[in-house]
């Protein structure tokens, strides 16, 4: 019985307490056979102390012992990932999540807490435990599809991350915290409420935090475990960019007289490029987390001058402030406008010094700070990084009849010369350009309805110089119903890509009155699609010379043969240019349910520039009508 309440207490307590003395305790209710908690622990021990064979080994005794099959194959998932091998941690993971009991399920809860939106937290906790696993795939999934990865791509960084963090951010150690000036208990002021609330590190965490998503993640048997690096490195992964500085001195401004978050002692900014914009996250000693190490985060560095300076490969901004403060390093001159500064409520200016670090300067960065903190903890990222783009034209159409064979995806793409690497072969006169071409079409859950990895190999008789383009085009079955396309372009063997995509793309509903898109071309530009072995005719760049022909297809379904359609086809300046248009109508009785419509349109009367082309097809007798339109772009 002692063996196993302390094998219980072990599991609860996980990996922080490693002196042999422990290490004894756990092999001894191993020994005793206090069935499978004792194995438990001893696996995570084991995993601790980087013996990850021998973690392996215990966690499938663990199983064989009537341990829990979820928390058998969390843990196994992570010992994988600990050695290298990440396809079997995914296969793992998500087997381990098709079956678990209870515990196994609040083990699943915290794992994917650490990225898990509120709404997605509330979804799994009002799942029924036969639904784990399906929800747990699905999560996983919708972040590849998001980040336009292979299937189990971002679980598997999502594993390799997790076993960073623990390596990496673990609290190990306690301070006092007296040079950091920041009293009993205090924290940086800036860092994630949810973190922030109860006592020091060791206390029970309040209800109110228990609430945030990441509770579980960051907690084990009551305790902190993970500083706030560890957080957002779960979230972003590793930092495109990194500085810290380790010099002294005063801060060269009043309103920052003590270093109230212990950046003196320690700090380190990251640097996370995205799409949505650039993250710079701060990081400075705290008392609060136990550690001498930059382990919290704060919205802003205090105006030390050397600390400013050192971010400057970060943002140039922050070279600007450091060269302002660089002008007020004279004593004499700070007390003087620090003075002013008091009674104005306002940054002073002195003709010996032309530049001063205002209060409204400080204010900004400070805001900036915050919203930055913000974004970084409610999102997370795994982006592809590239060196250069490809900058292709990319132009997407769903044509065909809505829920037939008929219906496809076509993806037509231009790059530009000069973009591209050329490749020679042995054997093979010319040059080759190797594409990858990887197409994802999301339905209305966020799920992938749709994906395929297509590689294409190009060649041509020279490298392609400046003006030169590469152009190409995929068909696929494009699925029913509305979705988000997204395509994602790269040359094998260099390092440039570029992703482009479309939302809301369908034909239509089923046995109704539907148009698909309107494919656009142009006679001799180089490219068009076999359409039932008549070509249609494309234009990959997507922009047409003045006084050319604009060749127009699309497909009209769901008709009653015999009835009578109007269709009007418009071409209308968007910069509100009057009298720069065409207008073409016609009528038709078809005598079947679909038309495969070719027009060609004179733009010989336009002026130039953007224009906006809508297509209308109505019953002539009134009733059903379907609309679509475009951008066509018209050049000298």
């Amino acid at each position: 019985p002692a063996a196993a309440m302390m094998a219980d207490l072990l599991v609860s307590a996980a990996e922080q307490d490693l002196d042999p003395a422990v290490q004894r305790a756990v092999r001894s209710a191993v020994a005793a056979g206090s069935g499978a908690d004792p194995i438990l622990a001893f696996a995570r021990l084991q995993r601790a102390l980087g013996h990850q064979d021998s973690a392996l080994a215990a966690l499938r005794a663990y199983a064989r012992a009537g341990g829990d099959p979820g928390i058998a194959g969390l843990e196994s998932a992570r010992s994988l990932a600990a050695i290298g091998l990440p396809d079997s941690s995914v296969r793992t993971y998500l087997a381990g999540a098709a079956r678990p009991g209870p515990a196994g399920r609040l083990l699943y809860r915290a794992d994917i807490g650490w990225v898990a939106t509120p709404a997605e937290m509330a979804a799994y906790d009002s799942l029924t435990p036969d639904a784990t696993g399906r929800f747990v795939q699905e999560f996983w999934q919708r972040r590849d599809v998001v980040a336009l990865r292979p299937e189990g791509e971002r679980l598997a960084e999502h594993l390799r991350r997790w076993v960073y963090v623990h390596d990496h951010f673990r609290i190990v150690g306690r301070t006092d915290g007296a040079q950091f000036n920041d009293g009993p208990g205090a924290m940086g002021a800036g860092s994630d409420p949810r973190l922030a609330a109860s006592g020091e590190v060791g206390t029970q965490i309040d209800p109110w935090t228990m609430l945030a998503p990441d509770a579980f993640s960051l907690i084990e048997g009551g305790r902190r475990v993970l500083d706030d690096r560890g957080l957002v490195y779960m979230r972003h992964g590793e930092p495109d960019a990194r500085a810290s500085w380790g010099g002294s001195g005063s801060p060269l401004y009043a309103g920052n007289s003590t270093d109230t978050h212990g950046c003196m002692s320690a700090n380190e900014s990251w640097k996370y490029a995205l799409p949505t914009g650039t993250l710079i996250l701060h990081f400075c000693g705290s008392r609060r987390l136990g550690t001498t190490a930059a382990t919290t985060l704060v919205p802003a560095l205090p105006l030390y001058e050397g600390m400013f300076e050192s971010r400057a490969t970060l943002d140039g901004r922050y070279m600007q402030i450091a060269n302002m403060l660089a002008q007020l390093r004279n004593r004499q001159y700070l007390d003087s406008m620090n003075a002013k500064l008091n009674r104005q409520g306002a940054a002073a200016r002195s003709p010996d010094v032309g530049l001063v670090v205002s209060p409204t300067t400080v204010q900004a960065f400070r805001e900036r700070g915050q919203r930055q903190l913000a974004t970084a903890l409610r999102t997370d990222t795994y982006i592809q990084r590239y060196e250069s783009s490809l900058k292709p034209v990319v132009q997407l159409y769903a044509v065909g009849t809505p829920g037939t064979e008929t219906a496809r995806l076509l993806v037509i793409f231009a790059i530009p010369g000069e973009r591209l690497t050329p490749e020679t072969r042995p054997g093979v006169s010319g040059v080759i350009y190797p594409i990858a071409i990887r197409t994802i079409a999301v339905g209305p859950k966020g799920l992938d309805v749709m994906r395929r990895d297509t590689t294409r190999y190009f060649r041509v008789p020279e490298a392609l110089k400046a003006g030169a383009y590469l152009n190409g085009m995929l068909e696929l079955a494009m699925p029913p119903g509305e979705a988000d396309v997204r395509v994602l372009l790269t040359q094998l063997g260099s390092k440039a890509a570029a992703a482009a995509g479309r939302d809301g793309m369908t034909i239509g509903t089923p046995g109704s009155l539907a148009l698909s898109d309107l494919v656009t071309g142009r006679e001799g530009s180089g490219l068009a699609w076999a359409h039932g072995g008549d070509p249609v005719a494309l234009n990959p760049l997507d922009v047409y010379a003045r006084r050319s022909t604009l060749e127009l297809y699309y497909d009209v379904s769901g008709l009653l043969p015999g009835h009578a359609y109007r269709t009007s086809i418009e071409l209308t300046n968007t910069g509100g240019v009057a009298g720069d248009q065409v207008r073409v109508a016609f009528e038709d009785k078809p005598a079947t349910t679909v038309l495969h419509v070719r027009r060609s349109i004179e733009l010989k009367a336009l002026k130039g520039g953007e224009y906006r082309m809508l297509v209308t097809v109505e019953d002539a007798a009134g009733g059903s009508k379907v609309v679509r339109e475009r951008t066509v772009n018209v050049r000298e």
